[in-house]
């Protein structure tokens, strides 16, 4: 698991596909999600967790990450069985 740090060397600026999407972490804490159409969000760092907020919802969530060991993919663990893998388009 990352901590705070690292979570947002990781992620900043980056774009991760997912299977059917793709998401853009801006270092300004704004997020562009697309799975066919556009939504924004925001992110940020709480805890050692990234955590996302879409409106119209106000409420955050937030999961523990992890890179594998070449840093070339992303794993997001939220509750219970909530598990996203991600590809970065570029590695850093």
């Amino acid at each position: 698991m990352l901590g705070a740090a690292d979570i947002n060397e990781a992620l900043s600026d980056q774009i991760v596909d997912f299977d059917n999407a793709w998401q853009d972490f801006r270092a300004d804490g704004r997020t562009l999600y697309n799975a066919g159409a556009d939504s924004w969000g925001t992110w940020n760092v709480q805890n050692d967790r990234y955590c996302s907020q879409w409106p119209p919802n106000s409420a955050w969530t937030c999961y523990d990450i992890d890179l594998n060991a070449d840093r070339s993919a992303v794993r997001f663990r939220g509750a219970g069985d909530d598990v996203t893998i991600g590809t970065f388009r570029v590695a850093k």
